[in-house]
């Protein structure tokens, strides 16, 4: 019925779909009986009824791209062109593809006088009215959701024409949607190759390193972005991530508050841009910074549930009651999509505990969580098994092999285990000493240890006979690659820290291209390290974190293989109880000092007074002094969450 409906719009009797769908009881309409209503009704000059049909929609389908556009269809017939705009950048957003939004953009821009974003408008208009029929089609499905179809459109028009750059383009963001970054980002450097200049595959491989976290050539591109379009806010937008993703902040701010001066006041876009700008904020100790940046974030979009998720973040922020109420009533108007229900549920449980009210606390994080995990593919047998799997690729007899390395002019110190265990902790204690420079937690042993395992699978080799293949030189050449991918973070200090937690899988991979790395095994009670990772939101990563008992599998398999590490690797191997460092930190830094072969400096102790960049969730709380209220923290909510007390 509602496929004949459509196809009376569509031949544009639009005076007989209106009277069939009168005939259809609303709580049958869907998304599309809705988008429908509103769509005959615009045209039969009813704008005010036809929003009400759109309000509808969104609550179904809050990502619905054609329907914001249908709203601001509706928004100008009523002269309100700020509530249009509004629309018309949601409907970009949620599919740029809309060649008709792009160009009401336009409209408006002009006649705001803002004359490089209407020109922005209307290349991106221009961008996707020239695409081929099949490969615009196939933009349109990804946009909307039905990937695989997109696929297939994709792949046929790449059979007639597999040197097509647009269809490479496109297959690449398909990929990137799947999570496939090396795809991506092979199909995009192919693209490139045919067409150097094409300046949309360009900004889509920066965003691809950005996920791949290959921030220094992500920024070169973007750099040269920029060089080209200096007046596109897109771009701009894009350096500044990147200039911030490698410690270059001063450009980093400069380069978002340009985006914020050039984005119109009624743009739900600043609240990103304020968002990030808040991240930086954080991460250079400028908290009362940060506060106000994600406090606009929130001004700019009430809607926008990563302000307030940023703000709970910086873990001591207290919300004022009216910030609680506003919360709550976003949360209960059921307008969000799954991922900002999930971070404003976060921020809720993160409220109602620094309000001591440890039960609420624990219903929003079950909350939040659940949301979280609904998101993710994520296995946590398969989890476990892969972190088990290690000790295969890395048998005995290849660990005998370890050289020694004493002449080594810069040594990696790796702190490592699972998140939110005390890692950053130990790192800023570290960083304050002299000769050790604190960078962050770095990508680079991870991207080794993928490509070594994809080259072995390539030869129909075990990971661990493959590396048998390997001379003493090639391991070391691999070593010195490491150092040179990560100078721009390091400055070639005489120490320098790697704090990715999840480098423990590479403890072996590590010490046979570095043997001169020494390794900090930090740990926390079980108990309170699976309460610390279920309480907090991971952009990227962590999958086993929103489920206590996988919190627990994770946790047992990690020790299981440090386990292995210490027989098989005991030298430069270190392991330090949080628990212990709170409570006795001077002897148990000299001990790691002593370790790393370092001596202890009295500025050690006073790290929480180092202005170094933070870029962890622990960035506020590593600038006081050292605390002990964390330990046993798990213990409040072991009546609201019982798998807590089942974990050993």
């Amino acid at each position: 019925m509602l496929q004949q409906i459509q196809a009376l719009v569509k031949n544009g009797d639009v005076h007989e779909a209106w009277r069939r769908l009168q005939q259809i009881e609303q709580t049958e309409y869907g998304q599309l009986g809705f988008y429908l209503a509103a769509v005959c009704n615009r045209y039969l000059n009813q704008p005010s009824l036809a929003l009400g049909f759109i309000d509808n929609l969104l609550k179904i389908n809050p990502k619905h791209a054609r329907g914001y556009q249908e709203q601001a269809y509706n928004y100008l017939l009523l002269n309100n062109s700020n509530k249009a705009l509004a629309a018309l950048l949601k409907a970009t957003k949620y599919n740029p593809s809309l060649t008709s939004a792009w160009l009401k953009l336009a409209d408006i821009y002009q006649l705001n006088q803002q004359l490089s974003l209407a020109e922005n408008a209307r290349a991106n208009a221009e961008y996707y009215q020239s695409l081929p029929l099949h490969i615009r089609s196939g933009y349109s499905n990804l946009y909307e959701g039905n990937i695989a179809q997109a696929q297939r459109r994709c792949q046929f028009y790449l059979q007639q024409q597999p040197d097509n750059v647009e269809a490479m383009r496109l297959l690449a963001q398909i990929a990137s949607s799947n999570q496939h970054y090396d795809k991506a980002e092979f199909l995009l450097d192919s693209a490139l190759l045919l067409a150097p200049e094409h300046v949309f595959c360009q900004y889509d491989l920066v965003v691809v390193l950005q996920n791949r976290q290959k921030f220094v050539r992500a920024y070169q591109l973007a750099t040269k972005l920029v060089e080209k379009s200096p007046n596109n806010l897109s771009f701009v937008l894009c350096l500044a991530n990147q200039a911030a993703a490698i410690n270059q902040f001063e450009q980093a701010e400069v380069a978002y508050k340009q985006v914020l001066e050039n984005l119109p006041d009624t743009s739900f876009e600043r609240a990103q841009v304020f968002i990030a700008l808040g991240h930086l904020y954080k991460t250079l100790g400028q908290t009362e910074q940060a506060q106000h940046a994600y406090q606009s974030a929130y001004q700019a979009d009430v809607l926008c549930a990563d302000a307030y998720w940023s703000l709970a973040n910086l873990k001591r922020y207290q919300f004022s009651q009216a910030e609680l109420q506003l919360m709550l009533d976003t949360l209960e108007q059921q307008i969000l999509v799954n991922n900002e229900q999930c971070l404003l549920s976060f921020a809720l449980a993160k409220a109602f505990e620094l309000r001591e009210n440890y039960q609420r606390a624990a219903c929003f994080y079950q909350s939040a969580n659940h949301l979280r995990l609904t998101e993710l593919k994520y296995n946590n047998q398969q989890h476990v098994q892969s972190i088990n799997e290690q000790k295969v690729n890395f048998p005995a007899e290849l660990l005998s092999q370890l050289v020694t390395r004493t002449d080594a002019k810069i040594t990696p110190i790796f702190i490592l285990g699972l998140p939110r265990a005390g890692s950053t902790l130990l790192e800023q204690i570290l960083a304050s000493h002299s000769d050790i420079q604190g960078t962050m937690e770095l990508p680079n042993i991870m991207q080794i240890a993928e490509q070594l395992a994809q080259q072995a699978a390539e030869k129909g080799l075990s990971l661990a006979d493959f590396l048998q293949t390997f001379s003493q030189a090639e391991l070391a050449e691999m070593g010195e690659n490491y150092l040179q991918q990560t100078e721009v973070f390091h400055k070639n200090s005489r120490y320098f820290i790697d704090k990715m937690p999840n480098n423990f899988k590479h403890v072996g991979l590590i010490k046979l291209i570095l043997p001169q790395a020494k390794i900090i095994d930090i740990r926390r009670n079980i108990k309170d390290a699976c309460m610390a990772n279920y309480k907090q939101y991971y952009a990227q990563g962590q999958a086993f974190s929103y489920n206590l008992r996988h919190c627990a599998n994770f946790y047992h398999a990690y020790t299981d293989l440090m386990d292995y590490w210490y027989k098989q690797i005991p030298q430069d191997l270190m392991l330090v109880e949080y628990e212990q460092l709170v409570a006795q930190p001077e002897q148990h830094i000299k001990d790691i000092c002593h370790m790393l072969g370092c001596d202890f400096q009295p500025s050690m102790l006073q790290f929480h007074q180092n202005t170094r960049a933070v870029k962890t969730p622990s960035a506020e709380q590593v600038r006081q002094p050292i605390y002990t209220s964390s330990i046993g923290s798990w213990q409040v909510y072991a009546q609201y969450l019982p798998e807590l007390q089942q974990i050993i």
